[in-house]
């Protein structure tokens, strides 16, 4: 009798694991939709209001000119990145062998944050620097946040020393926390040792 209450119990707690999981899948989907509709341009006037009303984060993010960029350049990546994005959970690509146009997004970021720091006063730092971002590998993630039960996509550089630096673009709500960084930082990091993606077209 324990023991069948005892299966009955790993079966329920699986099965839980698995529902647990799929759901936050297609909450990532469904975020994931809404800001390349975004990005694209393509919310009504009603997807506004609705989103105003439940205060999403997709709204000041496409406020923000420099935030907006990453939405617009991920959101018109073809449809084979989007999918081999949710299905591996990364695309990584070598800066030096990108496009122009998004080696430029990328060396814009990096310089606006250069700049911030040198008003701070802060001394440069040669591992975040143009120069190492010749040789860095960068592209978008998908970090899994247990604590928080919910998954993000954020856009990334992984330099070649130093730790790595990104940016979240889908599920906005998650950041900000401390597991929401030390996830980043682990899940990132993780990335050095995966395969390059095939470039988007």
């Amino acid at each position: 009798m324990m023991r069948t209450i005892a299966v009955a119990f790993i079966c329920i707690l699986i099965f839980t694991v698995i529902v647990g999981c799929e759901n936050q899948q297609s909450r990532l989907e469904k975020e994931m939709s809404l800001v390349i509709k975004a990005g694209k341009g393509e919310l009504s006037v009603n997807d506004k209001e609705d989103l105003k009303k439940s205060n999403h984060p997709i709204l000041l993010q496409i406020s923000d000119p420099n935030t907006r960029k990453l939405i617009t350049i991920f959101s018109n990546l073809p449809t084979s990145s989007h999918k081999e994005l949710l299905e591996k959970g990364y695309l990584k690509w070598k800066f030096g062998k990108l496009d122009q146009q998004r080696q430029q997004i990328w060396r814009d970021i990096v310089q606006i944050n250069i700049d911030m720091a040198a008003k701070q006063g802060v001394a440069p730092n040669p591992s975040f620097s143009q120069a190492a971002l010749q040789s860095a590998h960068v592209g978008y993630a998908v970090v899994d946040i247990p604590q928080a039960k919910m998954k993000v996509v954020s856009w990334y550089i992984l330099w070649p020393e130093g730790p790595p630096t990104w940016v979240t673009i889908v599920g906005g709500k998650a950041a900000g926390s401390q597991p929401y960084f030390n996830a980043h930082l682990i899940q990132l990091s993780l990335l050095r040792d995966k395969q390059e993606s095939r470039l988007p077209a």
